[in-house]
């Protein structure tokens, strides 16, 4: 969040339950147009099941292994990156540009059912990211 907030962005916090929350980042737009959402997940899932210590990275044979140690990661970089740079290059949209990290993305999508109670916008960009090995 203080990285978000250091590149100009305003930022909050939606509550989704005692453990889990969405950020939230806006760069504000002249007004007179529909804001954009770019939207991806910042959680993790279970870690039922895992075979190796789900939360200590390993690297080997040129691959990472833990629980997510890949997931939306560059997604939510690229996110930020992009907004970051219509920032340091002056650009000013008409519409909002809103930079969404849900919870829950895996199960009951709780974080995106808290997000559109809040916000309405003209068009979202939901990134996934699928690896193969």
């Amino acid at each position: 969040m203080e990285y978000l907030e250091q590149s100009g962005l305003e930022v909050k916090c939606q509550e989704i339950d005692s453990n889990r929350k969405n950020v939230i980042g806006i760069l504000r737009g002249t007004g007179g147009d529909r804001s954009l959402i770019l939207n991806g997940h910042n959680d993790t899932v279970s870690l039922d099941g895992m075979e190796i210590e789900p939360l200590e990275p390993v690297y080997r044979n040129g691959k990472i292994y833990g629980r997510d140690s890949l997931d939306m990661k560059e997604g939510l970089a690229a996110i930020i990156l992009a907004v970051k740079a219509l920032i340091q290059g002056g650009a000013r949209l008409k519409g909002d540009v809103i930079l969404v990290f849900v919870a829950d993305e895996e199960y009951t999508s709780k974080g995106t059912e808290a997000l559109v109670k809040e916000f309405r916008t003209g068009s979202v960009v939901r990134l996934f990211l699928s690896l193969s090995s």
